[in-house]
């Protein structure tokens, strides 16, 4: 109960405070263990709440704890992110992963639990030398004629060709 006054007048107002928090996001893109670009983007399922508008809380991290994350993005009003040239991810490999979450909070102030942790790597370009090996061309055979009738060894065309003897 809130009661205002202006000395004259004096006005009480019942409210009530929206405490439910919002659903946690399920995550799509990219796919757990999976390999993307150095510029990955990163989808969610929206989630929908009673206290409009949602934003999202995002992070990458180099390990489950989050305790030193690499990427912290609050109140994204999208249920999706991709990163810009200056947040590539420098290379990783699938056994030293990176870790991604994501929280939903509503315009109460109430936040949901943090989504399910998932992982993903970003492997290392190809070596400068190895891009474009061009390829030895293939000698070409030369199809065998038939003869031209079926008498194969009477006929001139068509007798078998002696070698010369060896020395």
């Amino acid at each position: 109960m809130v009661v205002v006054t202006d000395g004259v007048t004096t006005r009480q107002f019942a409210f009530t405070m929206e405490e439910e928090s919002p659903p946690v996001p399920g995550l799509r893109l990219p796919a757990t263990v999976s390999q993307v670009k150095a510029e990955a983007y990163f989808d969610w399922a929206k989630v929908t709440d009673a206290s409009l508008p949602v934003s999202y809380h995002f992070q990458v991290a180099m390990d489950t704890s989050f305790a030193a994350p690499v990427l912290d993005k609050k109140e994204l009003a999208d249920s999706e992110y991709a990163l810009a040239g200056a947040e590539k991810l420098p290379a990783t490999s699938p056994d030293a992963p990176y870790y991604w979450r994501v929280k939903a909070a509503d315009s109460a102030a109430n936040e949901s639990a943090w989504s399910a942790t998932w992982s993903f790597y970003v492997p290392a370009p190809p070596a400068p030398g190895r891009l474009h090996q061009p390829l030895r061309p293939q000698p070409r055979r030369r199809a065998r004629r038939q003869p031209p009738c079926r008498r194969r060894r009477r006929h001139p065309r068509c007798r078998p060709r002696r070698r010369p003897p060896r020395r």
